[in-house]
């Protein structure tokens, strides 16, 4: 099987989003660092799809709410269940600044 390539910013960029959930003030408890390998081996996954053997950060933004927002628990005020807020994982992440520009590694196809 061959290697799907992580450049070191998009790498930085996934550990910069899982440490967001780790960190917000409405988390609980925020990603493993599991999660962030079963965000990383997503993104591989996805990638060869696009027909790249290398990852975008598009591809860990189409990956990460599929990847992550099981994997971390929301603080929520006591009310009845049926009255609970029910927050969307994405506002949990402040805004990472996402690489805009990854150098395909030399002899990598696009």
């Amino acid at each position: 099987m061959r290697t799907i390539h992580v450049s070191q910013p998009v790498r930085a960029y996934m550990a910069a989003l899982v440490e967001a959930t780790r960190t917000h003030e409405r988390v609980a408890l925020g990603v493993s660092p599991r999660g962030a390998l079963a965000l990383m081996k997503g993104c591989q996954a996805y990638a060869p799809g696009a027909g790249r053997d290398y990852v975008l950060p598009d591809d860990v933004k189409a990956m990460a709410p599929a990847v992550l927002a099981h994997r971390m628990m929301i603080k929520t005020p006591w009310a009845p269940p049926a009255r609970r807020p029910r927050p969307s994982w994405r506002n949990c992440w402040p805004r990472c600044p996402c690489p805009t520009r990854t150098r395909r590694p030399k002899g990598m196809r696009t």
